[in-house]
């Protein structure tokens, strides 16, 4: 499968605010299957309002810190996501729709979650509007490109989204991240 066909054909499509309610119902099972200790937050360009998307929902979850992750694959697929995968420094589960994807948990230890890049990139949008629209331009530029076709789209955006990370670590006091997110 190339890599534009496991995200909606809609490529990217202006922000919405029944993003929120889509985030609030896909993860209503997660919530209930994973239990109370498990803090699940929406993030993502979805998250962000005034920012342009692909409409699929990004969620950062936190592991509580006496859960074995693996021992959860099967809250995941209860609640209709796939069993969670190495993804970088975490793991990640998808919902699908076929081989669609309609959202994506990023899953972090108690350890990374106040480092998580999947949650400081988005709260910095948020806050800092003129960032915001220039990751939407760049967003749209690289769809122009042929980016989302080629599956450069991610690597293509990685410095721009390792200087926002950085401009957000520096301002809690973390040390910048020097490899790839």
């Amino acid at each position: 499968m190339i890599w534009s066909a496991r995200y909606p054909s809609d490529g990217l499509v202006p922000f919405t605010p029944r993003w929120a309610e889509d985030y609030a119902t896909m993860t209503a099972g997660l919530r209930r299957d994973l239990g109370p200790a498990w803090e699940l937050e929406h993030v993502g360009s979805t998250s962000v309002p005034g920012l342009a998307a692909k409409p699929v929902i990004d969620v950062a979850i936190r592991v509580p810190a006496n859960a074995d992750v693996p021992t959860y694959d099967a809250r995941f697929v209860a609640a209709g996501w796939t069993a969670p995968r190495p993804l970088g420094d975490h793991t990640a589960s998808l919902l699908l729709e076929g081989e669609v994807r309609r959202a994506i948990a990023h899953l972090f230890t108690a350890e990374q979650w106040d480092e998580a890049h999947v949650r400081l990139f988005p709260d910095w949008l948020r806050r800092h509007p003129a960032d915001r629209d220039a990751y939407q331009q760049l967003k749209t530029r690289l769809l122009e490109d042929g980016a989302w076709e080629s599956g450069d789209y991610t690597a293509r955006k990685t410095a721009f989204v390792t200087d926002i990370v950085n401009r957000a670590r520096a301002e809690r006091g973390l040390a910048p991240v020097t490899g790839s997110l």
